[in-house]
């Protein structure tokens, strides 16, 4: 509704008094008569000032929280968290670092030089990455988990229902799909490489039991002693190698190409989501601020089992791989090749 001034009443200006008792009631309603007022214009003015006025407030409390967080990291030091989500999942580099190196190790051998390949080692010793994946649920390891951007238009503009809502619906992607996706992975990556490390232990078991008391008791004949010699370190080098051989396929196929970018992503995608909600927290209501807040807090707590227990998979497989690398680096290098041509040319001709 609108009240509308009466004309040419009076053309006196009307002069509001400083002090109460010298303000007239007549005043107000005389002044009311000659201007012309909007409630609705007013409505809308108090909204817009009431609206300015909380950003200002949430822009403040915003201010004084990063305050506060700044003076506790100063009295910390600046020192990471060990117990946060994304701290611990940088532990996994380093593990990932010794795969790659367990994988490099380059050792000489017999064969080719001294001994000519046995097929039939082959076929006990190589199996390839099928053999340990067949039969597994979710062996394909396909990621699926899409990192949100990072920028204001990406996130919903400046603050809002539509800010809110977007990080609802990545924490519902998240919990639904990415923590089912991640799941269903680490339980395949159990199960293979259960299989795998069973099977390994049992041909490095194999290998070893290769160098018998009654090998060595032969090989201790002079000169006679290094054919026999040769055999056995040709057929345990063989089979070392087809099995450092299916450990390059397991560590490339089941964590590199695997489980590892799953992982990845999945704890990138906590983070991406940290970083999107600080760069917007400036334009959220202070309750906004609290809803989005709680939903980080939501998606580490969903996330912290299934990480610890990557880890703790990737723990063991780093253990496994240090044995199967530093066999093939023992089995390889036992008896310098040199030597051991040198004996076997002195046994020839004395034979």
């Amino acid at each position: 509704m609108k009240i509308y001034s009466i004309n040419g009443i009076s053309k006196n200006n009307i002069n509001f008094c400083a002090k109460p008792e010298q303000l007239k009631s007549n005043d107000i309603d005389e002044y009311l008569r000659q201007n012309r007022v909007s409630l609705y214009q007013t409505s809308n003015d108090l909204l817009v000032i009431s609206d300015r006025a909380n950003k200002e407030k949430s822009s403040l409390i915003h201010l004084k929280r990063t305050i506060n967080e700044q003076k506790e990291l100063e009295k910390l030091g600046n020192i990471e968290n060990p117990f946060d989500l994304i701290t611990q999942f940088e532990s996994t580099d380093s593990l990932i670092q010794r795969i790659f190196s367990s994988q490099k190790m380059e050792s000489p051998g017999i064969i080719g030089n001294i001994m000519d390949e046995d097929i039939t080692l082959k076929g006990i010793y190589r199996k390839g990455s099928a053999f340990y994946s067949d039969g597994v649920k979710n062996s394909n390891f396909i990621n699926t988990v899409r990192i949100p951007e990072l920028n204001i238009q990406a996130i919903g503009g400046f603050g809002g229902n539509e800010s809110t809502k977007l990080f609802e619906e990545i924490f519902t992607t998240f919990k639904l799909n990415d923590t089912q996706l991640l799941s269903q992975s680490l339980n395949a990556f159990h199960e293979i490489s259960k299989k795998y490390i069973d099977y390994t232990s049992k041909r490095l078991k194999d290998i070893k039991e290769m160098y018998s008391v009654s090998h060595k008791i032969g090989e201790r004949i002079p000169v006679l002693g290094v054919v026999p010699k040769v055999e056995r370190v040709s057929k345990q080098q063989q089979a070392i190698k087809y099995v450092y051989m299916d450990y390059n396929d397991y560590c490339n196929t089941f964590i590199h190409k695997g489980i590892h970018p799953i992982a990845s992503s999945y704890v990138q995608k906590i983070k991406q989501t940290k970083n999107n909600i600080t760069l917007i927290e400036p334009y959220l209501s202070n309750r906004d601020c609290v809803y989005v807040t709680k939903i980080i807090a939501e998606m580490e707590k969903t996330a912290r089992p299934l990480v610890e227990y990557y880890i703790k998979l990737l723990s063991s497989v780093v253990n496994n791989g240090a044995i199967v690398a530093q066999s093939y680096k023992s089995i390889t290098g036992n008896g310098n090749i040199s030597s051991i041509i040198k004996l076997l040319k002195s046994a020839l001709i004395l034979s």
